[in-house]
């Protein structure tokens, strides 16, 4: 969408007084989702559930087990994780474009677009805005952060190319080294990394957006404390209302308690009356 404002004004333009903010958001969101779901959904056949029984007697039980207090839980790969072709050419080379190469390629093709698209404006109109620089900046910070985590990603998926091999000739008895294993944990932490630190990219320099999280922070303080001073009075008035018909209640019944023609007393009636209204 910043690629658009900048390097097409006019189309954004007319874009924005047609179209709705969340419209304009789904337009994005919604195509990137779906193909993520699409892209990992062979990652959902690649384990299985096994019941392991505890004792030799159960090994001929019929399956599922009927008590599964006697048997242990644990997961393996299925024979389409072991497929040659699926490590090949959906682990190794669709992982490498679809979340390396064409990610990398994108942020670099749109942000070098944006560059130029500012420096043309500065040249033509001699002047630069604060918000257009500052949203330059971040969008430099979110590239370099990208790239810098995403670097031990991109040497397991080249040494795997090297790798492969190996693993058809000697499945059993293959292993990766320590150095590849180390790689790996350090992957996924900076994978972690990356996915938490554009949230605080954008609230240590962005201005408009530290300046629309302040507002919704006091929107919501604002309506939480409405709803309490709302419902505080209600909860007084319906405590003073109780207490002023029990006493009603209790001066009726002395009243009463003093009066010697009860049957023919009207206080017996305000004593039904109270009566039914605690209630």
């Amino acid at each position: 969408e910043r690629y658009t404002a900048v390097c097409h004004p006019f189309y954004y333009r007319d874009a924005v007084l047609v179209t709705s903010v969340n419209c304009r958001v789904a337009k994005y969101v919604i195509p990137v989702i779906v193909f993520a779901v699409i892209l990992n959904i062979p990652k959902f056949f690649e384990t299985e559930l096994i019941y392991i029984p505890k004792n030799e007697k159960m090994l001929n039980d019929s399956f599922p087990p009927s008590d599964t207090a006697q048997y242990t839980l644990t997961y393996d790969v299925t024979d389409l994780r072991k497929d040659p072709d699926y490590i090949r050419y959906y682990q190794n080379w669709c992982r490498l474009i679809f979340t390396c190469i064409i990610p990398v390629t994108a942020l670099i093709f749109f942000n070098t677009r944006i560059f130029r698209g500012i420096k043309f404006t500065h040249m033509k109109s001699n002047k630069t805005r604060k918000s257009e620089i500052n949203l330059a900046t971040i969008l430099i910070c979110i590239v370099i952060v990208f790239l810098f985590c995403h670097i031990p990603r991109v040497i397991l998926n080249c040494t795997e190319f090297f790798m492969v091999e190996d693993m058809f000739r000697c499945p059993s008895t293959f292993s990766p080294s320590n150095y590849n294993l180390c790689l790996a944990s350090l992957n996924h932490w900076l994978l972690i990394v990356n996915a938490s630190t554009n949230f605080l990219i954008y609230c240590s320099m962005g201005k408009n957006f530290k300046m629309a999280l302040v507002q919704s922070w006091n929107k919501m303080k604002d309506k939480v404390q409405n709803t309490n001073t709302q419902t505080q009075p209600s909860s007084t008035l319906s405590t003073l209302s109780s207490a002023t018909r029990r006493s009603s209640y209790e001066e009726t019944t002395l009243s009463c308690d003093n009066c010697e023609n009860c049957d023919n007393c009207d206080n017996c009636d305000q004593i039904v009356e109270v009566e039914t209204q605690l209630a």
